[in-house]
């Protein structure tokens, strides 16, 4: 129910969820990750891990990754989303 939010979310708040958000088991994240594809919160998902420590925003990346498997052309529309909040680097060594 926060992925919504996060459009309206500025600096410190963004902030805040990104560091409660970078300590989520990777269960959580996948989670996170279905509720994104159900409402195509892609950019709010990124808005956030651009915030993380760098070692979380790979480990996000993998994570992400398994849905090129399914849906090349989300993993494809994830990297320019990606390189747009410059994550690219991150995305692209996933």
């Amino acid at each position: 129910a926060v992925l919504p939010l996060i459009a309206y979310m500025e600096g410190a708040m963004l902030q805040a969820v990104a560091d409660l958000a970078s300590n989520l088991p990777d269960a959580a994240i996948g989670r996170v990750a279905d509720a994104a594809l159900m409402g195509e919160y892609w950019s709010q998902v990124a808005n956030i891990v651009v915030r993380m420590p760098i070692s979380r925003q790979h480990e996000i990346a993998s994570i992400l990754k398994s849905y090129a498997q399914v849906d090349p052309a989300l993993w494809q529309r994830l990297g320019c989303l990606a390189e747009a909040h410059g994550l690219g680097a991150v995305f692209r060594a996933a």
